[in-house]
């Protein structure tokens, strides 16, 4: 049975932690019905402040980074760059992943927490049942991805990344995946057809432009096109088969079988 935890210092938010631990508790089952991937013994998620959300994800990149050099021969430029990773991650961190999806980090030794922002719910239109259990289900379907990856994907890696493993695509492979979940097990959590448009729109289009030089138009359809290669490489060859590709990073699709799933199916199948 899988021990569920939602911890919180902060005034004001016992009642969310609360209703939160129970979305969680109720979402196990389908989450591990839809992906056929096993929720981890323990899942713990902490409700915190911006400025904590960023001290632990700085410590948690300079762990990453110091794991992905590590037998890799570096340039004088990237050697330079080594000692900023933690303080860059820590500084967009409180900026702009407060306003973002739930943080999964890891502390090094393969236990995992998802750090949450409880305001960034509200700013991202978060401000339903529905939508809040919609919300639980993908922090349940990171924690699973990632340890059945052996917390490899937590997020997606650190810097410097191979190259030939497709730091990207890991990504977003894994938020599509939790999408995809999200579509089919939250309706099941709620034993009814789940309302998932907020009563407005989340406000972090500028934002994302602003502070990461995201471009929101090339990030919708980079999401898209992700989301349709889960949704048509599971259905070629079956969750169990899909799910290969959190434990053999050798199976992060490419740039082309993100275009053209059945590519990336033929690979799996040879």
């Amino acid at each position: 049975m899988t021990k569920i935890s939602v911890q919180t210092h902060l005034t004001g938010y016992d009642e969310l932690a609360d209703e939160l631990h129970d979305l969680l508790i109720r979402a196990v089952r389908p989450v591990e019905q839809v992906t056929g991937l096993p929720v981890p013994d323990t899942v713990e998620i902490a409700l915190v402040s911006a400025d904590d959300l960023g001290t632990a994800y700085g410590a948690f990149m300079r762990r990453r980074v110091g794991r992905d050099i590590a037998g890799l021969t570096l340039t004088e430029s990237q050697q330079a760059r080594i000692p900023r990773v933690g303080l860059a991650a820590s500084h967009t961190a409180r900026v702009f992943c407060g306003h973002d999806e739930p943080c999964l980090i890891d502390n090094g030794v393969g236990h995992l927490r998802t750090l949450l922002v409880p305001d960034s719910l509200l700013l991202r239109g978060v401000n339903t049942a529905d939508l809040r259990c919609d919300q639980m289900v993908r922090v349940l379907t990171r924690h699973a991805q990632a340890a059945a990856s052996g917390g490899e994907i937590v997020p997606a890696g650190g810097w410097p990344y191979p190259t030939r493993y497709g730091k990207d695509f890991i990504a977003q492979l894994s938020d599509a995946h939790a999408d995809w979940t999200s579509r089919k097990a939250t309706d099941l959590v709620l034993d009814r057809p789940a309302i998932r448009e907020p009563s407005r729109k989340p406000s972090t289009s500028l934002l994302r432009r602003a502070v990461l030089g995201v471009d929101p138009l090339l990030e919708r359809r980079t999401r898209a096109r992700a989301r349709a290669f889960v949704e048509r490489a599971v259905d070629a060859v079956g969750p169990t088969a899909f799910n290969r590709v959190w434990a053999d990073r050798n199976l992060i699709p490419t740039r082309a079988e993100m275009r053209r799933p059945a590519l990336w199916a033929k690979r799996l199948s040879a």
